[in-house]
């Protein structure tokens, strides 16, 4: 019996059938049903062993002709399925052979394992982008914990250790409460980090407060230090003014180096190198270490009239702040310190300072040592008489008393300010001992006379940088 002769005769209904219900199929259909014919060939020419007896029933002896009629009715669905072509059956009932595509059985596997291992392959890492997006992170959580919003009318003030502390209530939706603060941490920092920047920062209750308490949960509320660096002059990188370096490390993590240059308040160009190790956690990309390498100074040339004139300038702000109370002060926070003798009594009174410059005594010596080096701006410190609430005398211009920074309401009251600088410009002189030479002058027209005071500057360099060493007054001529 041919193949070709099942397709003899054939009308055009019954092709339109038979194409209809045996569709063309994909290859791996095709792969699919010529294996599974070939395995039925296979089985069928194999020779019978005889070994398999039925007791109680007679013998049956396939006929020799089934065989090919297996053969033969594999063949009509191979025609029929899977074919390159689907049939094609003449309009006179005569149909051409069949074109059957050549499967092979290492197509088939190919076909099999690639449908089966085939996934999603991971994104690549960028460890300079995964770098970056968590260094913005970590800055803007600094800002935010910096500059916490805080109600400064409701605080509570523990007075137990050497340095009384003020906790504010937080407003801060942001930094709401413990919680949210770890959380903010969390989503920078890998766990242990995160533990080691907050450490023992957190207490409940005012009983447990201790020297390392920075935030405080009480009945009433979330309450914080004002770590505030509102009068300082905080610098940030510029992308224009930096490099970051970072890589994948053999263990899966990130190592980068992160160089940035500035400028201080002083004019000096520094160089700030900061190493970060990212690691993978199953929260995603945490930095695990931040280390700041140095805090290089870079040499630059001198300008002397530049360097002159800002020192000077600090030096004029600084002296009407200290000497003729142009600090920023509360007048209805009065601390008032009786002294003197039974006898002579002596009452002095003092307003409590809310200059953000100077939120405590060390504020201001370190605004001083930024001015002058240290010899000079011990003198100015001295002269500024500050002294604790145990030690106040009627000359005292400003007190520290519970912890809080107080100035005299006398000099403040007196509204007395300097007048500024003669010119705006100022001539500067290198002196063969590398120090500089720098006179200004000003001009007091509220006095009758009027007369003008001429100041002689001498500015050394020290290692953070220039400083006024001496500055000497008299009346010009």
């Amino acid at each position: 019996m041919r193949t070709g002769d099942i397709f003899s005769n054939i009308d055009e209904k019954t092709a339109e059938r038979l194409s209809a219900e045996y569709p063309f199929p994909d290859d791996e259909r095709k792969a699919r049903l010529y294996a599974m014919s070939k395995r039925k060939f296979d089985m069928n020419d194999m020779p019978e062993t005889g070994n398999n007896e039925v007791s109680g029933v007679e013998k049956y002896n396939r006929p020799r002709w089934y065989k090919g009629a297996s053969i033969a009715a594999a063949a009509v669905l191979l025609v029929a399925g899977i074919g390159t072509s689907t049939v094609l059956i003449s309009r006179n009932g005569k149909g051409p052979a069949a074109q059957v595509s050549e499967v092979t059985s290492a197509q088939v596997a190919e076909n099999t394992s690639k449908a089966v291992t085939e996934a999603p392959t991971e994104a690549a890492v960028d460890p300079e982008a995964i770098t970056r997006e968590l260094m913005d992170k970590a800055t803007s959580l600094f800002k935010g914990t910096a500059f916490i919003e805080l109600d400064e009318t409701d605080y509570i003030e523990n007075t137990d250790f050497a340095h009384p502390m003020r906790f504010y209530k937080v407003t801060d939706k942001r930094f709401s409460s413990w919680e949210a603060v770890v959380n903010e941490y969390s989503a920078v920092y890998d766990e242990k980090t995160t533990n080691q920047l907050l450490g023992n920062a957190h207490c409940y209750g005012e009983d447990n407060i201790t020297a390392n308490t920075i935030y405080l949960t009480t009945d009433d509320g979330f309450y914080t230090q004002d770590r505030g660096i509102k009068g300082s002059k905080c610098v940030w990188p510029e992308e224009d003014k930096s490099s970051l370096e970072a890589e994948l490390t053999p263990d899966g993590n990130i190592s980068s180096v992160f160089i940035w240059t500035y400028t201080d308040d002083m004019g000096m160009e520094r160089e700030n190198t900061e190493k970060y190790t990212i690691v993978k956690t199953d929260k995603g990309w945490r930095i695990g270490k931040k280390e700041v390498e140095s805090l290089a100074k870079l040499e630059k040339p001198t300008d002397p009239e530049a360097i002159a004139k800002e020192l000077t300038d600090a030096f004029l702000d600084f002296s009407n702040d200290l000497y003729m109370g142009k600090i920023q002060a509360d007048k209805t926070d009065i601390y008032t310190k009786s002294s003197g003798t039974d006898t002579e009594p002596m009452f002095k009174k003092f307003y409590r300072v809310t200059d953000p410059r100077y939120p405590n005594w060390g504020a201001v010596e370190k605004r001083c040592f930024e001015i002058f080096d240290e010899k000079r701006g011990k003198q100015v410190l001295e002269d500024c008489k500050h002294t604790d609430e145990a030690n106040i005398k009627e000359d005292s211009v400003f007190c520290s008393a519970n912890g809080i920074l107080y100035c005299s309401a006398s000099i403040y009251d007196a509204n007395i300010t300097l007048p500024d600088w003669d010119k705006d410009t100022v001539d500067c002189t290198q002196n063969p001992d590398g120090t500089l030479t720098a006179v200004r002058t000003e001009t007091f027209t509220d006095n009758d006379p009027n007369y003008t005071l001429e100041t002689v500057f001498t500015f050394v360099k020290t290692e953070n940088g220039w400083r006024i060493s001496e500055f000497d007054q008299k009346f010009a001529d």
